[in-house]
């Protein structure tokens, strides 16, 4: 807990320095300039670990609303192309995944929703899918391993 903290501490000590502070123009090109923190704390190995985990679980929950949007409407939610969000499931599943308990209880069932909810709309719209997948979403419902 104590070496966490300290890490807190040195990557929030970073945001003071005005050396880290550099102006230039809007990447969006709007003309404007726009100001951009490059913390060198954030270039870690510990850091780039922490941030890859967060964008892991953050495309899980947009999958997860994906198939959630999908189920409820009589059509595929357009946030996610239909070919990303099987790809995306398919690469998450795992033969476990039903049946570990997981270390972080919220984690393993957004995983778990994800999965199941991107089968399911995959049967439910099976016209709109190769047979590959059709037969993938079937193991997922039928027999989660």
């Amino acid at each position: 807990m104590k070496a966490t903290l300290l890490n807190d501490a040195k990557f929030n000590a970073e945001l003071a320095k005005l050396e880290n502070y550099q102006t230039v123009a809007d990447p969006e090109g709007s003309g404007e300039k726009v100001t951009v923190l490059n913390n060198p704390q954030a270039e870690t190995p510990e850091v780039v670990a922490t941030l890859a985990r967060a964008n892991e679980q953050l495309s899980e929950s947009l999958l997860w609303n994906w198939a959630n949007e999908s189920l409820e409407a009589s059509e595929l939610s357009p946030t996610i192309g239909a070919a990303s969000a099987i790809a995306f499931a398919k690469r998450i599943d795992g033969a476990d995944l039903f049946l570990a308990a997981g270390e972080d209880r919220f984690e393993i069932g957004m995983r778990r929703g994800a999965v199941a909810g991107v089968a399911a709309a995959v049967l439910k719209y099976r016209q709109q899918f190769e047979e590959a997948d059709i037969q993938w979403a079937r193991a997922v419902i039928v027999a989660p391993r």
